[in-house]
């Protein structure tokens, strides 16, 4: 009998297994796509997977057999929350949605009876773009860029996988669900302007993402990676790190990453 997940690990674990429906369509998943109405957002992978896919432990593309989803819903919940319908930030993510599986057969019925679940971590992602949704001053189209922007979505994250031929920065990784469209000087200390602006973004894998926006890792104007005293040697070697931007950076690249340097990343001076 299967048995619910009990970590947001275990859901994230299924999640990536199910991003790779689209190349298996002999299989249960892919034939039972149109039945997926419940969508979950992992911002670490910027993707979506469903309910009955990831609600069980140690699901895989192979294993997935269907049936009732006794239990996940509640499982799911203890780290997850529903976004209300028709809201800005339900309407940058259901475009995303649809933009990752295009061509498998879509289910509308999220719009309808399902809906489109986030961790419950990123209400500062929700404040954000309640605050841009009532900016008085700012356009519409304006809007629905800086709240797609916020989200990972639409095109900010566009333009940066134009930039580095949709792999990551660093690595050269192509997987789009592994990829992520980091700012460099933070969201929250940036105009709309430079929200938008792609030299204020670099895309890197989840895990040097997640390194980058902490400040334990920078970069130097000529692309050599610099990393915090706070990482180990044997913490270096698992990550990685450090590396070295694949192209060579424009004036406002540099500019940008300079913010960064001085007051983001956690060079010696600062420990």
């Amino acid at each position: 009998m299967p048995i619910v997940i009990d970590t947001y690990q275990d859901a994230e674990d299924n999640a990536k297994n199910f991003f790779g429906v689209t190349a298996e369509p002999r299989l249960k998943a892919f034939k039972n796509f149109g039945n997926f109405s419940n969508w979950y957002y992992f911002p670490e992978q910027s993707g979506f997977a469903p309910r009955k896919f990831i609600g069980y432990k140690n699901t895989t593309l192979a294993s997935y057999e269907g049936g009732p989803s006794n239990g996940q819903k509640e499982a799911l919940d203890k780290f997850f929350t529903k976004l209300p319908k028709g809201r800005p930030q339900f309407n940058a993510l259901l475009a995303g949605l649809k933009q990752q599986y295009v061509g498998v057969g879509f289910n509308k019925k999220v719009q309808g009876t399902g809906g489109i679940y986030v961790p419950h971590n990123w209400s500062d992602v929700i404040t954000d773009v309640t605050q841009i949704q009532k900016n008085g001053k700012l356009k519409a189209t304006i809007k629905e860029s800086l709240i797609q922007a916020r989200v990972g979505q639409g095109k900010f994250r566009r333009d940066l996988m134009s930039m580095w031929s949709s792999s990551c920065a660093v690595t050269g990784c192509t997987i789009p669900e592994l990829l992520r469209a980091s700012h460099i000087k933070p969201w929250c200390k940036s105009t709309d302007t430079q929200r938008l602006d792609q030299n204020n973004g670099l895309l890197l894998e989840a895990n040097l993402d997640a390194l980058f926006d902490s400040g334990l890792i920078s970069f130097e104007d000529n692309g050599d990676m610099s990393a915090s005293a706070q990482l180990t040697g044997n913490q270096k070697k698992a990550l990685g790190v450090p590396g070295k931007l694949r192209i060579k950076l424009n004036k406002k690249q540099q500019k940008y990453l300079g913010y960064h340097r001085k007051n983001v990343f956690q060079s010696p001076n600062k420990l």
